[in-house]
């Protein structure tokens, strides 16, 4: 937080930059052919336009099979991800990853599903879903539950200390978070935007269209309001202000 003391005009800027090149990566394409190593050398076709999403994700699968210089390209975005912006050594996220993989509980629950399943497991079966209440209702009835609980916006706030109550939450805990939170309608798909300072409320963004919150909006806001949950404890219990937001938002609900 203290690397730098970059003066406002200039912090200024790099946010319009920087919200500038979101939309355009965004809208557009990524010009693979201006990427250049610490050589000064381009490892990629001058003429190869990607997608950021789709396109830039295939090109990583092809080069798995370019012994030359498929390490090379985009090789650092995860050590930098690590070692800048979570602050925490990669090879120790590894070991969490391994102790946890390799738990009795998980060889327990695959157990479970192979059986239900009756073949052996293939790596896309990470998505099976069956342990969910939902997978066996509708979808049209779901929705018919939700945009009756919650026709707008203030209907889900209101709801926010109940929903607690019910995960467990002691009823002085779950009126607190509940009351630094407040739910707003998002244009996008759904948000969560943690507060800054201990005066401010964090906040929920999920879709509500005008005949209520269908299921697909509640699914989001409840995995939300996860996020908001961690933001709330981590910025208003925590021994020293600036360790707020310690480990991050990630570390939520499953």
């Amino acid at each position: 937080m203290f690397s730098s003391r970059v003066p406002s005009e200039l912090v200024q800027q790099e946010s319009k930059v920087a919200a500038e090149s979101d939309a355009y990566i965004a809208d557009y394409n990524i010009y693979m052919g201006n990427l250049l190593n610490k050589d000064n050398e381009k490892l990629f076709p001058e003429n190869m336009v990607l997608l950021s999403h789709w396109n830039l994700r295939d090109e990583i699968k092809a080069n798995y099979a370019n012994k030359e210089v498929g390490f090379e390209k985009m090789n650092t975005a995860i050590q930098r991800a690590f070692s800048s912006g979570m602050q925490i050594p990669q090879p120790e996220v590894q070991k969490l990853f391994n102790e946890f993989l390799s738990s009795s509980q998980i060889q327990e629950v695959a157990a479970i599903i192979k059986k239900r399943l009756g073949r052996e497991l293939s790596p896309w079966d990470i998505w099976y879903d069956r342990f969910k209440a939902r997978s066996s209702f509708n979808e049209e009835m779901l929705n018919s539950i939700t945009e009756k609980k919650y026709p707008d916006a203030k209907a889900l706030e209101a709801d926010l200390e109940n929903l607690l109550l019910k995960l467990g939450f002691t009823n002085e805990k779950a009126e607190f978070i509940a009351s630094r939170v407040s739910v707003d309608p998002a244009r996008g798909s759904g948000h969560a935007w943690g507060a800054s300072m201990k005066s401010e409320k964090a906040h929920l963004r999920t879709r509500i269209p005008a005949s209520g919150m269908n299921y697909k909006g509640y699914n989001i806001a409840v995995h939300e309001f996860g996020h908001n949950v961690e933001q709330t404890i981590s910025l208003n219990d925590v021994p020293n202000y600036m360790i707020n937001g310690v480990p991050n938002t990630a570390f939520q609900n499953p």
